[in-house]
């Protein structure tokens, strides 16, 4: 997505926040997320009891049209994670909608692709849960780069 595209969503987003996107309207896919700051113990431990919560009320905000189900093997991702997949209507077809959110530290992750149902997405979310992960890993206290994102 261009910088112009994301910029009505930055506007909204928690200071500090870091969105990016990726459109494949050839494909009818969509990859958007952004990470955010949750700087003290508070924030995180909160963030981590509300996780679930959180999930299935971005489901339900999305237009989810069944209830969200788990999607599996994400276990070694960020300090605390939560990822489902459901349906939208998508005007005409049902779009599948995998939404992966965690934290790393003192980030917060939330990541959207979305693509029809039936169709191979163009990236896994697992793998891209896990790139993002990485990253992240790399650029807090606890990582390797020893500085914030």
């Amino acid at each position: 997505m261009t910088e112009d595209e994301l910029s009505p969503i930055e506007v909204t987003m928690p200071a500090g926040a870091i969105v990016f996107g990726f459109v494949d309207e050839v494909r009818t896919q969509a990859l958007m997320g952004y990470y955010m700051p949750l700087l003290t113990r508070a924030e995180q431990l909160t963030f981590d009891d509300m996780l679930p919560e959180t999930v299935d009320f971005l489901a339900t905000s999305t237009g989810s049209t069944q209830e969200p189900v788990l999607i599996s093997g994400m276990d070694d991702i960020g300090d605390s994670r939560h990822a489902v997949t459901f349906l939208t209507d998508g005007g005409g077809f049902n779009l599948r909608w995998e939404l992966t959110v965690f934290r790393r530290g003192e980030v917060a992750a939330f990541l959207y692709i979305f693509y029809p149902d039936g169709d191979e997405p163009a990236a896994l979310s697992e793998e891209l849960a896990r790139l993002l992960d990485q990253s992240i890993a790399g650029q807090t206290p606890s990582g390797d780069a020893g500085n914030t994102y």
